[in-house]
């Protein structure tokens, strides 16, 4: 388990390359950029009992790897999301819970569930563009750029996000890069997580959301 502190902000389809020509991206200590395809698959009880609890459980496929992971619905301080994650490798693109190495948690789930069978709700689909920063106080964040489409099985939005995520170091500089970014991209900050506007379009807009 680990703690996931990230800022997240909205961005329009056509501001894309003035993200790729910010000087924050030219600097010689920023790392080369990384691309690739993500495929995230949602599961839930018919009566969305893992929603209802406050976890969202999905399996990822990307380059050659399959990860199931569980967040907890955590909390929003300020701009920043903070939630609690779990990630286990597994080898088919469903969920099994026994696979997590956490006694507890996997109790946990079992309570939640009981004999209800997880089922595929929702997906998203979407291009990841990821780059390294450093700020002067050593502080490392990854910053990605998502774009793609949420899909139920009928519906579908489009997605076009960035992440600004912190790997070690000050929490504070996630503002700061924000703040940098925005003196050249219109941008907005997002506070629903991918798994919410899953849910939210398998339920048409209809719920509300335990999610931050």
């Amino acid at each position: 388990m680990f703690l996931e502190i990230e800022l997240k902000l909205s961005i329009a389809s056509e501001d894309v390359n003035l993200l790729h020509q910010h000087p924050l991206l030219q600097r010689t200590s920023t790392q080369a950029i990384a691309v690739e395809q993500l495929v995230s698959r949602y599961f839930d009880t018919s009566d969305l009992a893992l929603w209802q609890q406050g976890f969202s459980m999905r399996v990822r496929e990307a380059a050659g790897r399959t990860i199931q992971t569980l967040k907890t619905a955590g909390k929003q301080i300020g701009d920043l999301h903070h939630r609690h994650e779990w990630d286990q490798p597994v080898t088919q693109n469903i969920p099994n819970i026994d696979q997590f190495t956490d006694p507890k948690l996997i109790a946990k789930l079992q309570a939640i569930i009981g004999s209800k069978p997880l089922l595929e709700l929702f997906h998203t689909d979407f291009q990841r563009s990821s780059w390294n920063l450093n700020t002067k106080n050593g502080t490392q964040i990854e910053l990605v750029l998502d774009q793609g489409l949420v899909k139920t099985a009928d519906k579908q939005a489009v997605l076009h996000e960035i992440e600004l995520e912190i790997k070690q170091g000050d929490s504070q500089e996630l503002y700061k890069i924000a703040e940098l970014l925005k003196q050249t991209i219109p941008l907005s900050v997002e506070t629903r997580s991918k798994a919410e506007r899953g849910y939210l379009l398998y339920n048409d807009n209809k719920m509300s959301s335990n999610y931050v």
